[in-house]
């Protein structure tokens, strides 16, 4: 179990968890190992910048814990239950500041509305003036030019023949998750080597090993999860060599091997071979001479 706070430069500074404050004005990381989760607590009136530049940092963080960690970002007073649990187990203390309700102001009733003013007598009607328009002389008419109808010509109109169309490509089989891990438990992982991740047309899988011995032989089985919660933007798979699944003609699979430390015992084998060759060559340097 780790907490980190944020740092003005965006920064994660690692924290003991005996002096974690969930507090309004800040932001606070808690990394629970058990659960594969990255908490990310944004306190109400924390800066919007470190806001931001958290849920970068959680991301990087992730980043070096492993594409199984899961972030999760959580607002001061929206706090889901296992978040609550986690920070009650933890002992963690919480002096948040969030704002009061606004009081509601007592109704004032309205004075009645005064009394109508009474309507005003009827002024007498006027009896309307009728204007008699001036004669109008009827001026000659004009007559109109006869159109002359223009006949528009016949336009004719070529369809093109129509180009053949491609034929579309055969339908691609569905790939079988389980039938490629049956063929990768075949396989032998190369030394210094571990499984981790497994990619099958456009998703990727988290591979795990189970081992279990009967009548002395050691029996592997392979484990899938699918990882739904993928960074954006390129991925340089560094530690990693790729091992690719082929099966007539078709790529089934590319499964990444990740590089694993070297024991004790493999690095006094790498240490005796190198006093070996620096041996070999100081007495062939000296037969020379």
């Amino acid at each position: 179990m780790q907490a980190y706070k944020i740092s003005e430069e965006g920064e994660l500074i690692s924290v003991p968890l005996k002096d974690i404050e969930l507090r309004s004005d800040d932001v606070v990381v808690i990394v629970e190992d058990n659960k594969k989760n990255i908490f990310i607590w944004k306190g109400i009136n924390a800066p919007v910048r470190k806001k931001f530049i958290s849920a970068r940092s959680a991301w990087k963080l992730r980043g070096e814990l492993g594409p199984l960690y899961k972030v999760v970002s959580i607002d001061e007073g929206e706090e889901p239950e296992d978040f609550l649990n986690l920070i009650k187990s933890l002992n963690i203390s919480v002096k948040t500041t969030l704002p009061a309700p606004a009081e509601e102001k007592p109704k004032v009733e309205a004075p009645p509305p005064p009394p109508a003013p009474k309507p005003a007598p009827p002024k007498p009607r006027r009896r309307p003036t009728v204007t008699v328009p001036p004669k109008v002389e009827k001026l000659p008419e004009i007559k109109k030019p006869t159109k002359v109808e223009v006949k528009k010509p016949v336009e004719v109109k070529v369809e093109k023949p129509l180009e053949a169309k491609p034929a579309p490509p055969p339908p691609v089989e569905e790939i079988d998750v389980r039938s490629i891990l049956s063929m990768l438990e075949g396989l032998d992982t190369p030394p210094e080597y571990s499984r981790e991740l497994l990619i099958v047309g456009t998703r990727i899988y988290a591979l795990g090993e189970v081992r279990t011995k009967l009548f002395g032989k050691e029996k592997v089985k392979l484990s899938v999860e699918l990882l739904d919660a993928l960074p954006e933007g390129p991925y340089l798979a560094e530690g990693y060599i790729p091992r690719v699944i082929i099966k007539n003609d078709h790529v089934l699979a590319v499964e990444l091997l990740k590089k694993t430390r070297a024991t004790v015992e493999e690095i006094k084998k790498e240490i005796r071979k190198g006093l070996e060759t620096y041996t070999s060559l100081i007495r062939k340097l000296e037969k020379e001479e």
